[in-house]
Order: structure tokens, then C-alpha cells, then sequence
């Protein structure tokens, strides 16, 4: 146990002399601001924004979610954000991010975790969660490619 404590602490010591060239960590604070804001309001909006409800059609589902996720995901979350619209729900939750970390951040990637918070907006019961985030840097700015999400924490 003694030495998985010691080399965790090495790794972490060296983290910012192992990242390679044009690579950040923002443990280290060393990320770009406004690309940080950037990253941070893609995470906001992907859990934020629920305006894809509104949506008549797959089509417009895709066209809200498209601000936050790239292919593959895109595609997958529409399909299942439009079946979820079609059904009948008795669903009145609402999810806010309450905090974000920049964990990794390159030119073009980032990893980033979120925590969450989703009320019930009837009961006001509170869940705590959390999220995992890798985003890619394309032409059109940030996109989030990957997101698993942790429900099992208890709310306040």
C-alpha cells in the first residue's frame, strides 16, 4: 500500500512535465481562459439546456443537441432524446452543472468532470451526481464525445 501511495504521489508530482508539447493540465491553472470558458459552457449547456424537449421532430432534437456532442454520440442521443419526447413521461426533474474540473487539456482534447445536481421539481427532491466529459476541438469549437454520468450520490 505504502509504495501504490508513493508512486500516486510521483505521478502527480511529474503529471506537469509528462504532458507533451501543446498539452495543459488546469490542475496546474495553466489552460487557456477563454478556451476554459468555452469547454465549461459546452458542459453547461449539454446538462443545462433543455430546450430539446420543445423539439417536433428527430431532426430538431439533433440540430439543439449538435451545439454540444459530436458523431457518434450526436446520433445516439437523438435517437434516444426523440423516442423519450414521444412517449408519454410524467418526468419534471431539472439538472444543473454546480461545479466543473478541467482535469486534461490539449490543442484539440480536454477531459473534464462535472458535478451535478437534479431536482425534482415537484417534490424537490435532490440527487447529487457527477460526470465525466472527453471533449475534441473541431473548426465549429468544442464537442463533447463521450459522457458517463453517476446518479448514486445522495442529495442534500
Amino acid at each position: 500500500m505504502f509504495m501504490k501511495n508513493v508512486a500516486l504521489v510521483l505521478y502527480l508530482l511529474l503529471m506537469p512535465w509528462m504532458l507533451t508539447a501543446g498539452e495543459r493540465s488546469t490542475l496546474h491553472r495553466t489552460a487557456i481562459p477563454a478556451e476554459e470558458r468555452e469547454i465549461i459552457a459546452v458542459i453547461r449547456g449539454a446538462v443545462e439546456d433543455d430546450s430539446w424537449w420543445q423539439a417536433g421532430n428527430v431532426g430538431e432534437v439533433r440540430a439543439v443537441l449538435s451545439r454540444y456532442y459530436a458523431e457518434p454520440l450526436l446520433s445516439h442521443l437523438s435517437e434516444q432524446a426523440w423516442q423519450f419526447i414521444a412517449q408519454p413521461t410524467d418526468w419534471y426533474s431539472r439538472t444543473t452543472v454546480t461545479h466543473t474540473g478541467i482535469y486534461w487539456q490539449s490543442n484539440r482534447e480536454a477531459i473534464v468532470q462535472a458535478s451535478l445536481l437534479s431536482e425534482d421539481v415537484t417534490s424537490g427532491e435532490k440527487i447529487r451526481g457527477e460526470a465525466d466529459f472527453s471533449l475534441h476541438k473541431t473548426e465549429a469549437g468544442w464537442h463533447i464525445t463521450r459522457a458517463v454520468f453517476r446518479w448514486d450520490i445522495p442529495g442534500e
